[in-house]
């Protein structure tokens, strides 16, 4: 893996300088829903320069210590961008237009709860795979789903396992489709419908909320932020079930052993 350069460290510094400069400007100009906008696109290209620096991909901070794009991760990182870019955003604004408190701007306990959501998510997953990591898998299952994984486009000498878990070897190998499929070998070149099911409620309920802060930045009076939007409790309590049933298909063993 290729080392960590100086000019990765200059590009972080250099976004981190920018952003609150960016972001005070456009609010000065008037222009609030650019401002949080470019606080967005400043977290995504601070993101992706660590992931170049770190994994050698721009989408590295998706990857987990499998070499592989994890959904947990990723549906847990959309939503910090989408949660830390609004309420720093909405600090600045408060700045901008001069109040005494910027940084009193309420974060909803709906909100609190779903990135509670997402980090146990997070947390339990290798928990789970850490089990089936100490097991023997069959080895015909493991070969065939090798071929398989190799049909599929995967460079074979990139595909291993630990235990009944398949793992790439380097990151590189890792794509979005990871996200997607079982981590057995009995299910790896298989299409995971928990984790389909799971992808569609995050990019939805993200989607809406996303769109909720852009209201929220077009129509706020004076520039002044009180409190991020609200966010419905059967939203949360569908997107709890949703991961819940993700956890629950990841316990259950997708493999023969050996």
């Amino acid at each position: 893996m290729n080392p960590w350069t100086r000019p990765y460290s200059i590009a972080l510094v250099g976004i981190v300088a920018i952003m609150p400069a960016v972001s005070l400007g456009l609010f000065w100009h008037g222009h609030a829903l650019l401002s949080w906008l470019s606080t967005v696109l400043l977290m995504v290209a601070f993101l992706m320069v660590l992931g170049m620096g770190v994994m050698r991909r721009p989408l590295g901070i998706f990857i987990d210590e499998r070499n592989l794009i994890s959904l947990s991760r990723f549906q847990l990182v959309v939503w910090t961008v989408v949660v830390l870019s609004s309420y720093f955003a909405a600090v600045m604004g408060n700045i901008a237009s001069g109040l005494a408190n910027p940084l009193a701007v309420a974060i909803p306990t709906q909100l609190w709860i779903m990135m509670g959501i997402g980090t146990t998510s997070l947390v339990g997953s290798p928990l789970i795979l850490s089990g089936k990591m100490a097991k023997t898998p069959d080895p015909s299952e493991l070969a065939a789903t090798k071929a398989s994984l190799a049909q599929q486009g995967d460079a074979v000498i990139s595909i291993s396992n630990k235990g009944n878990v398949i793992v790439n070897t380097d990151p590189v190998q890792a794509r979005l489709s990871d996200m997607l499929t079982g981590e057995e070998t009995g299910n790896a070149a298989h299409l995971d419908v928990s984790r389909i099911q799971m992808l569609f409620f995050t990019l939805i309920v993200v989607l809406a909320y996303f769109m909720a802060i852009g209201r929220m930045f077009l129509t706020t009076a004076n520039m002044q932020f009180q409190a991020m939007p609200e966010l419905d409790q059967s939203v949360t309590t569908l997107l709890g079930i949703s991961h819940t049933g993700y956890l629950a298909s990841k316990s259950v063993s997708h493999s023969q052993q050996a």
